[in-house]
């Protein structure tokens, strides 16, 4: 029990000091199309300073004309852009992207499924649940630390 709230503490401190730093965004990713270095679910962390791109890059870009995100590979640069493709996918995009659609580079730092948890979180999945299971949770967790401290005072009286 220890270790695993050892590890979800130094989760939320991690990715609470990107967000504070602010010098790295974090990203989830949706889809299969970049399997099998990246799987849905999984907590990217994106330089988005970062945006000269070479061929075999993984970027996350605003999909042209659309209004989302996508983590794809820099897949080829031509006069008329930037092609990319899903790892997964057996052929390039059917459009090309400018400079100015990049968000920013994939640094390689990724945590599994906690994207889930982000979009649990966000209501995009099981809408309206997220903020009444997060406050459980909160109070689940006081109360198991304050039956954990309970009982170390009561097994050092004895």
């Amino acid at each position: 029990m220890s270790a695993m709230r050892d590890i979800i503490i130094i989760s939320i401190i991690l990715i609470a000091s990107i967000i504070i730093n602010q010098s790295h965004i974090l990203c989830v990713v949706r889809s299969g199309s970049m399997q099998p270095i990246l799987q849905p679910g999984d907590l990217i962390v994106i330089n988005p300073f970062n945006k000269n791109v070479e061929t075999g890059d993984v970027i996350v870009y605003k999909r042209p004309n659309m209004n989302y995100l996508v983590v794809h590979r820099v897949y080829k640069i031509t006069k008329d852009g930037i092609l990319t493709k899903g790892d997964h996918n057996c052929c390039p995009d059917p459009y090309y992207i400018s400079s100015k659609d990049i968000i920013g580079k994939w640094t390689g730092v990724k945590v599994p499924l906690i994207g889930y948890f982000i979009l649990f979180l966000r209501g995009e999945i099981l809408y309206g649940l997220g903020a009444y299971i997060l406050i459980s949770l909160v109070i689940l967790f006081f109360v198991l630390s304050i039956v954990e401290v309970r009982s170390k005072n009561a097994s050092q009286k004895v």
